[in-house]
């Protein structure tokens, strides 16, 4: 099922941030993005299936790819208490089996808590990250 989320100013907001330095650019880029990510965070903890220690809702974090200048990228999920980003591994059996909730298997049917986040946060998401991006250009000032 497609979507449609139109941004009041977003071609603004682009020109803005062509204008930045690419280093200034990939940093503004990933704030604003994690921003909207803790909200998809939060959403995703209330929407995991709490099992009798709640491990799964308490494993899940951010892990932020390094942004490049057009830009970055975010992932949700259980990851080792080590590397970040795609190397990461899960930490032991328990946070392993957690990637098999989401989609199900043959054997359990899915539990989808990731993808209901996002669903019902992508308005939030969308408003926060904006609103992060006016403030955070803003700051660094207007750029030649």
């Amino acid at each position: 099922m497609a979507s449609e989320i139109m941004v009041e100013g977003a071609d603004e907001l682009a020109r803005a941030l062509k204008r930045l330095p690419d280093e200034m650019r990939a940093t503004v880029l990933g704030d604003a993005l994690a921003r909207g990510g803790a909200t998809v965070l939060r959403a995703a903890q209330d929407y995991a299936p709490k099992g009798p220690t709640g491990e799964l809702a308490q494993s899940l974090e951010i892990r932020f790819e390094k942004p490049k200048p057009d830009h970055a990228d975010i992932k949700i999920g259980s990851f080792s208490g080590g590397g970040k980003g795609a190397g990461s591994e899960p930490r032991g059996e328990e946070s392993y089996q957690h990637g098999f909730v989401e989609l199900g298997t043959a054997h359990n049917p899915a539990r989808p808590y990731l993808r209901p986040a996002l669903d019902s946060t992508k308005e939030r998401v969308v408003a926060e990250v904006t609103r992060w991006l006016r403030i955070l250009i803003a700051r660094v000032g207007p750029s030649s």
